[in-house]
């Protein structure tokens, strides 16, 4: 029997579907990882105001 998914599961999935981070178009881990970073405050202002409204 698993275990219901966790909120960071959701959010990662959140991130790979709506916000690139399942197709990178860069090569070298500081691009990448600059990249993810931009996704993150789009993820945070989106899921601030889907909570307000």
């Amino acid at each position: 029997m698993s275990s219901p998914p966790h909120e960071a599961q959701h959010c990662n999935a959140r991130l790979k579907n709506e916000f690139g981070a399942r197709h990178v178009q860069v090569r070298g881990h500081a691009k990448v990882m600059f990249q993810l970073m931009l996704g993150v405050p789009a993820l945070c202002a989106d899921q601030f105001t889907r909570l307000l409204l």
